[in-house]
């Protein structure tokens, strides 16, 4: 309730009458308010979020989001193509890679290759360069820490793709009336097959594959099961016997 004092200003000749004393009933809202205080979330000190659009549209990702992190300022690449990164002058181990919230070995394949979950399926990228939350693990510097992306739900969808170093499928399966979907995909690399024309005795490969199943049996309910793997292998050596073979497993 609000109170004002008004008086209409006096005729000519009149003196001037004391303000009358008018009391505002608010309208719109009840009688009482209620007011609902809590503390705020706790959030890094230092955080990075990236979502789609800024993840395929930054140069130098050559249309691999999770490529993004390398351009990110205090970031270095491990030499040698391992797969890892170097944040803010660290050790390597001491970054932790996390998809939809699950620590794995690491993200990226080796000699410089891509990333291990396939473009279309990777929703989200964060990247914490310094203090994290405590949900993802004990590591010295930060956490590279991916979110995959629902897909579309109006029909199924497909996309097959050949390059000069390796093909990719990814398909996408909608069921129950929308609310649900089924997401398969697989990448194969063939330089076994290219670099035994340029080298005789060196050659590797790697393969990553993909599923994830999503259900809402309610509006307020959704259930996700996501399955992944990655296999690098690198081959050295011409003689059958001296060939040195290393493969590098991922499972999560």
């Amino acid at each position: 309730e609000q109170a004002v004092r008004a008086s209409p200003p006096p005729a000519e000749g009149e003196e001037q009458r004391q303000p009358s004393l008018l009391r505002l009933a608010p309208t719109g809202q009840g009688r009482y308010t209620t007011v609902i205080k809590d503390k705020p979330k706790t959030v890094a000190a230092t955080e990075i979020s990236l979502t789609e659009d800024e993840l395929t549209r930054t140069p130098g990702t050559f249309g691999d989001p999770t490529r993004v992190v390398a351009t990110l300022p205090g970031v270095a690449r491990s030499p040698f193509g391992l797969g890892f990164f170097a944040v803010r002058g660290s050790s390597f181990e001491n970054t932790g890679f996390f998809v939809d919230g699950h620590p794995v070995g690491y993200l990226y394949h080796l000699l410089g290759g891509p990333g291990v979950i396939h473009p279309e399926i990777v929703g989200k990228l964060q990247f914490y360069p310094g203090g994290y939350p405590a949900e993802f693990g004990r590591f010295a510097t930060g956490a590279i820490v991916l979110e995959t992306k629902e897909p579309k739900t109006d029909r199924w969808h497909g996309d097959v793709a050949f390059d000069l170093f390796k093909a990719s499928a990814l398909f996408t399966v909608p069921f129950d009336d929308g609310r649900g979907t089924v997401t398969a995909a697989i990448r194969r690399s063939y330089y076994e097959l290219l670099l035994p024309l340029f080298v005789d005795d060196f050659t590797f490969s790697y393969l990553d594959y993909q599923l994830r199943v999503s259900w809402a049996p309610t509006d307020n309910v959704r259930l996700k099961f996501f399955s992944f793997g990655a296999e690098d292998g690198v081959e050295q050596g011409s003689d059958q016997e001296d060939a040195v073979y290393d493969r590098r497993p991922l499972r999560g």
